[in-house]
């Protein structure tokens, strides 16, 4: 077996990871450049992570079943529509999917209103975004965030 070879094959994986990975960043600030100009308010989409009473069990009771049964996987859990308001900079926001990355930056997984989609580029993740942005859970989130005094100054304003 040539091992040095199979290091090459490694380091040349990893690269192809570390592209993977920015190609999804990319794929982020790509959308929330376009949706920063939404007129009622700027609005953003960012991964969070959303924990359940078991995870917080789990982590103080320093379990690590959890986390090295998901370790191949991103933390981070969620999707979040982020909505500021423009003149007073107050933001506010609400989950509006849930996401599952891979740590080599493909597959990932946007799953809302009973849908999954995966991901194996960029451009699919991009096409899932305009997806999820049609969806009525992502128009009743959005109008939810601009109804709140903190995003748009009056109850039920839009």
């Amino acid at each position: 077996m040539d091992f040095l070879e199979a290091i090459n094959q490694g380091i040349e994986k990893a690269t192809a990871a570390e592209q993977a990975n920015i190609e999804v960043n990319e794929a982020f600030q790509r959308v929330n450049t376009s949706l920063e100009s939404y007129p009622a308010a700027s609005i953003s989409i960012e991964r969070g992570t959303q924990t359940n009473i078991f995870d917080t069990i789990n982590r103080l009771q320093g379990s690590v079943t959890t986390s090295n049964s998901n370790s191949e996987y991103h933390p981070h859990n969620a999707l979040y529509l982020v909505a500021q308001h423009r003149e007073r900079g107050s933001s506010s926001r609400k989950k509006i999917a849930n996401w599952k990355q891979h740590v080599n930056g493909f597959p990932c997984t946007i799953s809302y209103e009973g849908q999954k989609q995966t991901c194996y580029s960029g451009e699919d993740l991009a096409a899932s975004f305009g997806e999820l942005f049609s969806s009525v859970s992502f128009g009743k989130a959005l109008l939810e965030l601009l109804s709140t005094p903190a995003v748009s100054g009056e109850p039920g304003e839009v």
